[in-house]
């Protein structure tokens, strides 16, 4: 029996072409999903909190697993034996919710080793939040809650911080640039930025 051996994780330059596809046709209708499920969560805040609605895929890569598994579904049709290797016991409870048994394939789900201490990660990540909460303890501001708890409604626009995106000291912003200078006073009070920052240790 041929053998079809699939790295979930790596797929070859036809597949990334295939991909490319799935990702423009799809897009539009993730987004409207997206929206579906936000419109029964409107009176929840937690909701807005959630990784899902990131423009960070760091933060949030559910479209992208999406999209490899229409690839994965379209590899698996082929009548033969698979191989499958995948990183973790998430990506094998997913492909096996959505591929097994209705394509009637045995699966062989092997892990790739990854040669890392895990404890000093945690200590290392320890470290790093704690550093984190300490920045964000010497930056908080009395004068901003007050405002916030003031106003029934505002803004949150969420953002990302780079070492690049500071010159001499000042922040110069990548996403938004001058906007704030075409919003009245009033509107500017209700604008809040929700940062992201995408490398805390530096």
């Amino acid at each position: 029996m041929k053998i079809n051996k699939i790295d979930f994780n790596n797929f070859n330059k036809e597949d990334l072409n295939f991909y490319k596809n799935v990702y423009k046709k799809n897009i539009n209708k993730f987004n409207d999903l997206i929206d579906k499920i936000s419109s029964f969560n409107k009176s929840s805040p937690e909701w807005y909190t959630q990784t899902i609605l990131s423009r960070n895929n760091y933060l949030s890569n559910i479209y992208f697993e999406y999209c490899k598994l229409e690839i994965l579904r379209k590899k698996l049709k082929k009548k033969v034996l698979n191989f499958i290797s995948i990183d973790n016991d998430l990506q094998k409870k997913v492909i096996l919710e959505n591929f097994f048994p209705k394509y009637k394939i045995q699966f062989f789900l092997k892990y790739k080793k990854k040669k890392k201490n895990k404890y000093l990660i945690n200590i290392k990540n320890f470290f790093l939040n704690l550093k984190f909460s300490f920045i964000l303890f010497l930056n908080r501001s009395s004068k901003r809650k007050k405002i916030m708890i003031n106003f029934k409604k505002f803004v949150l626009i969420e953002n990302f911080l780079y070492k690049s995106s500071y010159d001499k000291k000042n922040y110069k912003d990548r996403y938004y640039g001058n906007f704030l200078n075409y919003l009245s006073s009033n509107q500017k009070k209700k604008i809040f930025f929700l940062f992201q920052n995408t490398n805390i240790s530096k």
